[in-house]
């Protein structure tokens, strides 16, 4: 095998265009290969330096490389990578988050946010013996057959038709999705009091891309899926910062969206969590301010919004 380190990073681009789809992982410019990274820093094979705004698409809220990370990574390595059975770190790993979330009653642990997406919308059929599932369009849920329709169709407002984002999914998995635009309560309530015979369950993320819900709009979701008999299913993008996510006996997913407000201590940003807590109401459960690459937890504030 050629010594990587020997290697240009023009003849490392050529040889991922030789062996990857488009010659990348899916999610980057196939030119751009990352060396390393240090803190919030990422290094290419060229030595460029970039700011790291994609965290690992999530996952690295302290950075690369953290010194306590680390140590806590190489002592686990030390004693077993992987065991494909119950492991005692993983089992208060699953009590932490039950402690933490007021709506997480138990815990599934899943490699993707893909397939926790499709686990919730299997759980709901089988909880409601029913096939359909709606979504709104430009959502985002994983790349499932189900979840890749109308996520970015070529022409917008087919609804309640499903658009399929890619070739290769069948005719079947489309009839079973129905599509609605987000924000528009009117036309939701329609569609699922239309279809709630056959609704296993509304799937949304609570905060669209980069499209927040209109005021209200999460509530009357609420009500309407409650009135028509109809599990919803609030679940985070894949892997989305700071996402807490728990598959609730109910065959629904719900999660805590950290909005940030404008008011923080000096150097800092804070960040509110909102969420449905076991009565299914909808309200802020805490907030954590971030200094950097430090955070720090916020106890939560009592009350229904």
């Amino acid at each position: 095998m050629a010594d990587v380190e020997s290697e240009t990073a023009q003849e490392i681009v050529a040889k991922a265009k030789r062996v990857l789809p488009g010659g990348t992982f899916g999610n980057f410019a196939a030119e751009v290969v990352i060396r390393e990274g240090k803190a919030g820093r990422v290094w290419d094979e060229n030595g460029k330096e970039y700011i790291d705004y994609l965290l690992g698409s999530g996952p690295m809220l302290v950075g690369h490389a953290h010194p306590e990370v680390t140590e806590a990574a190489q002592a686990q390595i030390a004693r077993g990578t992987t065991f494909f059975a119950n492991n005692r770190l993983g089992i208060e790993l699953a009590e932490a988050i039950v402690e933490a979330v007021p709506c997480a009653e138990q815990v599934r642990f899943v490699s993707s946010g893909t397939e926790a997406d499709l686990y919730a919308m299997r759980a709901a059929r089988a909880f409601t013996r029913r096939d359909k599932i709606l979504k709104f369009e430009g959502g985002y849920h994983g790349m499932s057959d189900y979840s890749l329709m109308s996520l970015a169709p070529k022409r917008s407002g087919n609804f309640p038709l499903a658009v399929p984002d890619s070739a290769g999914i069948p005719r079947s998995v489309r009839d079973d999705m129905i599509i609605a635009p987000f924000n528009d309560d009117d036309v939701v309530a329609g569609l699922v009091k239309e279809h709630r015979h056959e609704l296993a369950g509304v799937i949304v993320e609570p905060f669209q891309r980069i499209i927040p819900p209109a005021p209200g709009f999460l509530e009357k979701l609420r009500r309407i899926t409650a009135e028509n008999g109809v599990p919803k299913m609030a679940v985070m993008p894949a892997a989305a910062p700071a996402a807490n996510r728990t598959l609730r006996s109910s065959a629904v997913t719900w999660i805590n969206w950290p909005i940030k407000e404008p008011s923080a201590p000096p150097g800092g940003s804070t960040y509110v969590f909102y969420g449905f807590d076991r009565n299914g109401r909808f309200r802020r459960l805490g907030e954590f301010v971030q200094f950097g690459a430090g955070i720090l937890n916020r106890p939560g504030r009592d009350g229904v919004i």
